[in-house]
Parts: C-alpha cells; structure tokens; sequence
C-alpha cells in the first residue's frame, strides 16, 4: 500500500467507525444473547464504546503504515 492508499484506507475507517463499532456490536450479542442478560444495556454501551476505541487505535495504524 502507498501513503496515499493508506491515508484513504484511514479515512475510510473514520468515516465509518460507528457504524463498523455498531455491526460489530450487534453480531457480538447475536452470538452471545447471555450478555444481554449479564450485562444489559449499560454494558452494550461501553462495549460499544470500546469497540469505537479500538477502531480509531486501527485507523491511527493504517495511517501510519504499522499493519
């Protein structure tokens, strides 16, 4: 990859990081409806909280040509 495909790849991701953090989200809980359960919504919030923080963690590595 070049710079340049780089610098897109990462505006890629950051233009769509919610809605990548929200599928990721919800097929998570598809496939362990016992987290509902344990967790409930405060818990589906912070992990889609922290699935947003490891997106922008990857979009800063595509940037930055570290993958």
């Amino acid at each position: 990859m070049t710079r340049t495909s780089h610098a897109r790849a990462a505006r890629w991701l950051r233009e769509h990081r919610e809605e990548l953090a929200l599928a990721a989200v919800e097929v998570q809980y598809q496939r362990s409806p016992e987290m509902a359960v344990r967790f409930g919504q405060a818990g589906r919030t912070r992990c889609l909280e922290d699935t947003i923080h490891h997106l922008v963690f990857l979009e800063q590595a595509v940037a930055r040509d570290a993958v």
